[in-house]
Formats: C-alpha cells, structure tokens, sequence
C-alpha cells in the first residue's frame, strides 16, 4: 500500500506498526551498497591481476623494465587505486545513507 506525504512516500506494509520510509537519499544508499558489492566481487575475481600489477610496479625499481612497460606498470597501479578507492567511498556512503533517518 502507498501512502503520499508530502513529496515523501512511505510504504506501509500489512502491519500497522512496521513503516519503512523510502527517502530518495535511502534508495541511493541501497543503489551504492550494490554497486559497491559489484566492485569488490570484481577485486576478488581479479586478484591474480592486482597481484602481477603489484609485482610490475616492483618491477619499476629494479630496473627490469623499459619505459613503454613502466608506464604500463604504472597505469595498472593507478587504475587499482582509483578502484579500491570507489569501492571505499561505496560502501562508506551506501552503508550511511541507507540507515534508517531519525525523525527531526
């Protein structure tokens, strides 16, 4: 059942005493934790990836690579950083925004 409220909407369901307000702010906290568990299943399918990206950037400082491989190298390294950190910042704001509001 859908009860309007002032541009707010709440579902309501057959019992009287659970209420659950979907805030827009709610619903993108639940579309970040998917997204978010999208990513780290995407980290642990390529861990032998971030692993030879970790080992190639090592590469760098022993002086085994040339310059078109060290800058690929690098880009591996950069591109996993980008990655962990939209991961982080996912699950930080999915998790925050997807709690239950307190009423003001």
């Amino acid at each position: 059942m859908l009860i309007s409220c002032h541009r707010k909407y709440r579902f309501v369901s057959g019992n009287p005493k659970i209420k659950l307000r979907m805030t827009s702010k709610r619903i993108f906290g639940i579309v970040f934790i998917i997204l978010a568990l999208l990513l780290t299943l995407a980290i642990v399918g390529q861990l032998p990836s971030l692993f030879g990206a970790l080992f190639g950037f090592l590469a760098i400082f022993r002086g085994n690579l040339d310059s078109s491989q060290t800058g690929e190298a690098i880009g591996h390294v950069i591109y996993w950083i980008l990655h962990f950190a939209a991961t982080i910042a996912l699950w930080r704001y999915g998790i925050r925004w997807s709690r239950k509001q307190a009423r003001a």
